[in-house]
């Protein structure tokens, strides 16, 4: 159900009940109110009445004649009611007999009260609604002890067939304007809701109309600091990080494609003349042992690609264990050792022997042979490579040093991004695809860590890596 019904069918509904409510509260106030001033009314005009029946001006006896009631009533009532506004009066014995009374009509001296009613009026004064025989209405009726005889009982009443016939009017009245006022305000309800809404649909179509192809294109947020400009503003910075990540994923899989491009171009060449007629056997040897190494490079090109997608998907597994470093560092330096030894360069370590953290060995491992690597790619024959490790402040901090030219100031920045490489490192010669640095800063990351990268003085480069200890 769309949002504008929705608030449309609340608001008329929220109207309608308080109309309603608001209906309810009235009516019963007028009620109190118009009984509270009649009551106020009965017991001024409640000596008065007493006074008269105490005199037997109006009394019904078995002696009068009918003409005679009629009369002597007629003329009390224009005196006293038409004064006081009260048309019924009686006086009721201890049993409830009709001693003396004040008609409404030309009828009936029954009891206004019965026995129960009767008996409460010794105890205190007693207001009732009641509908008495040959009226044309209902009556408020006041009920007291009669002052003049204690033991009888005082009844006076008004009729109150103008206030019921008011409020019966007003809730008629009410009950008109109910269906109007809910269809206004569930009216009023939908047309703001629509106007509040219209610059969110803007930016729904706006979002909707931009494609895949529109890696620069931007939702216009409008400048009213409100709510929907705050919507808008984080829809705009999500579009912005969802293109940035798309931009990110198709430069890595263009760079990607270049990088494999190389060894399977070369693993094709050696193959395709292992494959000529008239090939000494030398020959084939050299050719098969090139395509055996054009195919590891291969093979480590496309497992660290799948380190650094993972890492994107953050779904680079860790068997994080409490590890002794020295080993692994040891393990580290003599494979090193031997890629250094036809160069002469020497590879150095100074840690703790006790040092140990949390952390995945295999992963840590990899993390050494690359920075290893790179060091050694660089560091002049005769050098030596340096790792040592150190704790601080609750983490291990591993360094490699090596004494090559270090990195070129403009590098600095950008060390971490994957394919980058100096300018020094763009030749084959120096190997490398651009993915070590990448690859340390994704494992070192996935065990909430840091890399930093410098260059030493007066020359050298320095690979910083921090971990939890």
């Amino acid at each position: 159900m769309p949002i504008r019904l929705r608030l449309a069918l609340v608001f008329a509904t929220a109207a309608m009940l308080l109309l309603a409510v608001s209906g309810w509260l009235l009516v019963h106030l007028l009620e109190h109110e118009l009984n509270g001033s009649l009551d106020a009314t009965l017991a001024q005009g409640a000596p008065v009445i007493a006074h008269v029946l105490a005199k037997h001006e109006i009394r019904h006896t078995d002696t009068a004649s009918p003409a005679s009631r009629a009369k002597s009533s007629s003329d009390s009532h224009l005196r006293y009611v038409g004064r006081y506004g009260l048309l019924l009066g009686q006086v009721l014995s201890a049993k409830g007999a009709v001693i003396a009374a004040l008609p409404a009509t030309t009828t009936s001296t029954k009891p206004l009260l019965n026995g129960a009613e009767l008996a409460q009026t010794r105890a205190h004064r007693l207001y009732l609604d009641v509908t008495v025989p040959g009226s044309n209405g209902p009556f408020r009726l006041l009920a007291e002890s009669d002052p003049a005889d204690p033991g009888a009982a005082l009844v006076i009443g008004a009729s109150i067939g103008v206030s019921v016939e008011l409020e019966h009017r007003l809730l008629v009245g009410l009950l008109i304007v109910l269906v109007p006022v809910g269809v206004l305000a569930g009216l009023g309800a939908w047309l703001l809701a629509e106007a509040a809404l219209r610059p969110v649909e803007r930016l729904r179509r706006e979002a909707a109309s931009i494609s895949t192809h529109d890696t620069g294109a931007r939702l216009a947020v409008p400048n009213t600091a409100d709510e929907v400009a705050a919507l808008g503003q984080t829809m705009d910075e999500l579009l912005a990080r969802l293109q940035g990540a798309l931009q990110h994923q198709r430069a890595f899989v263009s760079d990607a494609g270049h990088e494999l491009r190389t060894p399977l171009a070369a693993l094709e060449a050696e193959l395709e003349l292992a494959s000529r007629p008239g090939r000494s056997p030398a020959e084939l040897s050299a050719a098969i042992s090139n395509a055996g190494s054009d195919a590891k490079q291969l093979q480590s090109l496309i497992e660290n690609l799948l380190v650094l997608a993972r890492s994107d998907e953050h779904e680079l597994q860790l068997q994080r264990r409490w590890t002794p470093l020295g080993k692994l560092v040891a393990d580290a330096v003599r494979s090193a050792s031997i890629q250094g030894a036809a160069r002469h360069v020497t590879i150095e370590s100074d840690l703790p022997s006790d040092l140990g953290a949390s952390v995945d060995p295999l992963r840590l491992r990899q993390v050494l042979d690359n920075l290893l690597s790179n060091s050694l790619r660089f560091a002049p024959d005769g050098s030596a490579v340096t790792l040592r490790a150190r704790v601080a402040m609750q983490s291990v901090v591993l360094e490699v040093d090596d004494e090559g030219p270090g990195f070129p100031v403009d590098f600095l920045p950008v060390a971490f991004e994957r394919f980058n490489r100096p300018d020094q490192a763009r030749d084959r010669g120096h190997g490398g695809s651009g993915l070590g640095l990448a690859i340390v800063k994704a494992i070192v990351e996935a065990h909430e860590g840091s890399v930093s990268v410098e260059n030493r003085l007066p020359k050298g480069a320095r690979v910083s890596i921090t971990l939890p200890a």
